[in-house]
């Protein structure tokens, strides 16, 4: 069991948090961005050590290839695997993408009810996707990537735990709605 998500499923049902998907999704960007996470392994505590497959949210330490070429780049990916290939994946990467955007676009694919190949499909295809769309390197990850239960979604994409390098949250942000 993880200790932070398990504070958050408590605070949702103390607090009567609604439990239909989009608003349930919302509560928590509004609860959870409240606080200060910074360490992948507060997120990762408790869940088991992911095997790469397509539609699976996924999250690790990874040091970038071209990060000397990169404006910026976030150091602790929390990914839905999109593509698989021989040297790593394509994934989306919730961070990049600001936390209002995050909420709809996850209740807009159906993330609960849909398999993991369509899920994978719909991310790829929806234009809130495309400016974290991000190729990932398996030889770079840093850490083990570890699996992100499909029922702790809601919570795990508010999670301020991003680490990105080379710019602030907001200017990432920014960027992001500049190409939706």
């Amino acid at each position: 069991m993880n200790e932070l998500f398990q504070k958050y499923r408590d605070a949702a049902r103390d607090a009567g948090a609604p439990t239909r998907q989009k608003q349930s999704l919302e509560w928590f960007r509004k609860r959870i961005r409240k606080d200060k996470i910074r360490d992948v392994d507060k997120v990762t505590e408790g869940f088991k050590r992911a095997k790469i497959q397509e539609g699976e949210m996924v999250t690790y330490r990874y040091d970038p290839i071209m990060k000397d070429k990169l404006p910026y780049y976030d150091v602790q990916p929390l990914i839905v695997v999109l593509e698989i290939y021989l040297d790593g994946w394509l994934g989306i990467n919730v961070h990049y993408l600001p936390p209002e955007f995050r909420s709809k676009l996850f209740y807009e694919i159906n993330y609960k009810r849909t398999n993991m190949r369509v899920l994978a499909e719909r991310l790829k295809k929806h234009p809130i996707s495309y400016p974290a769309i991000k190729r990932y390197k398996g030889k770079k990850v840093q850490s083990d990537p570890v699996l992100i239960p499909r029922d702790e979604w809601d919570i795990a994409i508010q999670l301020p735990y991003e680490r990105f390098v080379g710019a602030s949250n907001k200017l990432v942000w920014n960027t992001s709605r500049s190409k939706i």
